[in-house]
């Protein structure tokens, strides 16, 4: 095995040869190999879409989708959570998920701190004068 993990190293002239003949199969600028791009939906959500609007057999104009909610709400309203979670879910989107972080007196002593004072911070570990770091027992 040689140094290179296993593969013969190309000399020059072999390079440029390869380059020139994958640039000769290469698609032209402003030209696209996929005209038609990813299709908008896969089978599945196709097929699905197409059950939920049908109609349940043996109702007047009930789709498949309108039943499934009816449903949802009968079993919300007898006190079944997620499936009211899941109905407040599709009707207003789920909730963002919000972080509080909270900003202790050592972060804003910090922000207010001067160059020489995070400096001598850095090398010494020591706190600047007047600033507790938050883990003293009270």
């Amino acid at each position: 095995m040689n140094k290179s993990g296993g593969r013969t190293r190309r000399t020059p002239d072999q390079v440029v040869r390869l380059v020139k003949l994958g640039k000769r199969y290469q698609w032209p600028k402003g030209v696209s190999g996929n005209p038609s791009g990813r299709p908008a939906t896969q089978t599945l959500v196709k097929a699905c879409r197409e059950v939920l609007n049908q109609e349940v057999p043996g109702t007047e104009g009930l789709t498949f989708a309108e039943a499934n909610a009816r449903g949802l709400a009968d079993k919300a309203l007898e006190g079944d959570m997620r499936a009211a979670a899941e109905l407040a879910d599709r009707v207003e989107g789920r909730p963002t998920q919000s972080r509080d972080l909270q900003v202790t007196e050592l972060a804003r002593r910090f922000e207010s701190t001067s160059r020489d004072e995070l400096i001598h911070y850095a090398e010494t570990g020591q706190l600047p004068q007047g600033v507790s770091n938050g883990l003293e027992e009270a």
